[in-house]
């Protein structure tokens, strides 16, 4: 194989192995302290450099370095771009304690989950992945949120994402300042812990690492045939981008809009708590 798996740093923002600098030259501060421990990423990036050399070994397709480059030249792009947002699905019934608190809270906070409740298993995989302590205060936790895509938020539409759908039925979209206390994963990150798949890395300079191994695969055809690589390659069908909100930036001031599902009454709308509080919203088309 002819690309350098050694540690990508994506955070860090130096060079690679062999002098080539980094997408993003200068390091992002808000996320300085935001990293994988090295044991976890070596794991990772072991894993990553197994799943290609068997890829290669199936099918006789060489993937080089220079793909890998291009491809994270591509994921930059898109997570750079002002029609991928950042957001976070809830229930609407949650809609006014989430406004009066001024933020939304992890499960270390409220004691509830619509993923797994398992705060101890979440420290833990926090620790490795992200460098979080255990001993870390709830409200300095990262809040977990996703990628979404649309070129109108007036006219962007989310109920087709069914991998997320038990999260919430109504997206609270960030603005895009928020971009940079985030990392992502092109998958979901508790899942993918257990074989160490892969860790987060700066949304708006995101790794090679933060891919599952099987999305690669899609991705390297997608790139091989002169296409663009999209959430959709970069996840597949049956997951999406997670994106993990650091620094206490999942607040209400920092909600762009909120958009409830099709076809809901508006009399069932929270339009009170929106008011007061000069919230925008929409409801999907």
């Amino acid at each position: 194989m002819n690309f350098n798996l050694r540690f990508h740093k994506a955070l860090s923002g130096r060079k690679r192995n062999g002098g080539v600098p980094a997408a993003q030259s200068v390091p992002l501060n808000e996320l300085e302290n935001v990293k994988p421990t090295s044991e976890y990423a070596s794991d990772v990036e072991k894993h990553f450099e197994d799943a290609f050399k068997e890829y290669q070994s199936d099918t006789g397709k060489a993937i080089t370095e220079e793909d890998m480059l291009k491809l994270e030249k591509q994921m930059q792009d898109l997570t750079n771009s002002d029609e991928v947002y950042i957001g976070i699905r809830f229930n609407m019934d949650d809609m006014e304690k989430i406004v009066l608190s001024g933020r939304f809270k992890s499960q270390f906070e409220i004691g509830s989950s619509h993923g797994l409740f398992d705060p101890g298993y979440r420290m833990e995989v926090e620790e490795a992945e992200m460098g979080y302590s255990k001993n870390l205060k709830a409200q300095d936790r990262p809040i977990y949120g996703m990628l979404f895509e649309a070129k109108d938020l007036s006219k962007m539409q989310f109920s087709n994402l069914t991998s997320s759908e038990h999260y919430g039925d109504a997206v609270a979209i960030f603005k895009h300042d928020v971009k940079k206390h985030a990392t992502v994963t092109f998958d979901d990150s508790l899942d993918s812990y257990i074989d160490s798949r892969l860790y987060p890395s700066s949304l708006l300079n995101p790794s090679r690492h933060s891919i599952s191994t099987d999305a690669v695969h899609r991705v390297y055809n997608t790139i091989k045939g002169g296409k663009k690589v999209d959430l959709k390659n970069l996840t597949g069908l049956f997951s999406y981008a997670e994106v993990q909100i650091h620094n206490r930036q999942a607040t209400v001031s920092n909600i762009e809009r909120i958009i409830f599902p099709k076809g809901i009454p508006s009399f069932k709308l929270p339009l009170d708590v929106l008011e007061e509080n000069d919230i925008s919203w929409s409801i999907e088309k």
